[in-house]
């Protein structure tokens, strides 16, 4: 009987959201805004270039910064 191979799991998008971290602020019609390098994160509920990038949410949680 030979071992089954696990298959790989599917990446899970990475979210910018107002409630889970501290830095980020919700500033109305789906856009928010990352206190610490006050750059729009997303607008209109849509990833801006500067989603995620040098996070301090995420490095602080040690995760992928992006």
């Amino acid at each position: 009987m030979s071992k089954s191979k696990r298959k790989p799991r599917p990446k899970m998008p990475k979210v910018c959201n107002p409630d889970t971290c501290d830095n980020c602020e919700y500033i109305g019609e789906g856009d928010s805004v990352c206190m610490v390098t006050h750059n729009i994160v997303l607008a209109d509920w849509m990833p801006t270039d500067d989603f995620l990038r040098d996070c301090p949410y995420h490095k602080q949680k040690g995760r992928d910064g992006g």
